[in-house]
């Protein structure tokens, strides 16, 4: 199974991270990363943690 994750940041206040929870029977191991920017992802446990940089940016993310 593979999962294809795109977060987008826009205008306003930029969060000093964004946590989704992955659920059950998703893969939780990021094997290919998109991001033009500073904009970092990583998995702890059951969780994908987005640390933006900037705003008006982007990251795609795959898990398998």
């Amino acid at each position: 199974m593979k999962v294809h994750l795109l977060q987008r940041i826009f205008h306003g206040e930029v969060p000093e991270k964004l946590v989704i929870d992955l659920p059950e029977g998703c893969p939780n191991t990021i094997t290919e990363v998109y991001a033009p920017t500073a904009i970092t992802a990583k998995v702890e446990g059951r969780q994908l943690i987005i640390t933006p940089s900037e705003e008006m940016e982007a990251i795609s993310v795959l898990l398998k």
